[in-house]
């Protein structure tokens, strides 16, 4: 009979500030980042973005290393239909999602996938209130339970629909 796999999924909440040396450390003695991910972060202009951006995929890079092992390292992600990178293995194609904003990174890896995550630092919205309603209902018809702590405010309302949304997209 064939294999079965049971599906995994781990998600892991990086604070990128304070991970920032001890993965800059680890990356510099044994490299994992690829020749492409070095040269975006090397063309960003503002320099604590690609800090922040860098170490998000350093922590990405290490995660996706303690699944697969080491033959990772350096690999250039593949680019899938929509765009999405992926990572092809030895035992086909390992799902991830990444997403950072501010001093937070969320990384999710699936397998199988789709996986999707996205993080929002809370901030003033500027959309119009017909949109922004569409975007929250949307959102709401995707919540399985309401058992989550609803968000106070119209921007944190928006805010938790638009990363549902968007990590849903990213899956």
């Amino acid at each position: 009979p064939p294999m079965i796999r049971a599906a995994s999924l781990a998600v892991w909440h990086v604070d990128v500030a304070r991970a920032a040396p001890s993965l800059a450390e680890a990356e510099r003695r044994c490299p994992r980042l690829s020749h492409d991910e070095e040269a975006r972060a090397a063309s960003m202009a503002d320099p604590r973005e690609a800090e922040a951006w860098r170490t998000a995929r350093i922590a990405l890079r290490v995660l996706l290393e303690s699944v697969v092992g080491a033959d990772v390292r350096r690999r250039p992600f593949a680019a899938g239909p929509a765009g999405k990178p992926l990572l092809a293995t030895g035992r086909g194609t390992l799902d991830f999602s990444l997403s950072h904003s501010g001093r937070h990174a969320l990384i999710a890896i699936g397998e199988p996938g789709p996986v999707g995550v996205d993080v929002e630092r809370l901030r003033a919205v500027s959309i119009g209130g017909e949109r922004r309603e569409v975007l929250i209902a949307a959102a709401e018809a995707m919540v399985v339970s309401a058992d989550a702590r609803e968000p106070t405010g119209a921007d944190a309302s928006f805010l938790q629909a638009w990363v549902r949304l968007e990590a849903f997209a990213k899956a």
